[in-house]
């Protein structure tokens, strides 16, 4: 069963110092690495157009057929 999955880590991170959030770091990785080791990677454009955006990057990359995580389509 394939799910779609869309990981939003964008943004100013204003709120936490301009620190950016997706760098965070647990165990050694990232937040954003914990979160894409089994996704692929899309962004909006241009940068900073918000989430809805970047959820339409993601949609379209699924209906262009992007490679799925451990394939090599």
């Amino acid at each position: 069963m394939l799910i779609d999955e869309a990981v939003l880590a964008g943004g100013r991170s204003s709120r936490l110092g301009s620190i950016a959030k997706a760098s965070l770091q647990v165990d050694g990785h990232s937040l954003l690495d914990h979160a894409g080791a089994a996704v692929f990677v899309t962004r909006e454009d241009p940068a900073f157009s918000g989430p809805a955006a970047a959820l339409a990057a993601e949609c379209e990359a699924n209906r262009a057929g992007a490679p799925q995580p451990g394939t090599t389509k």
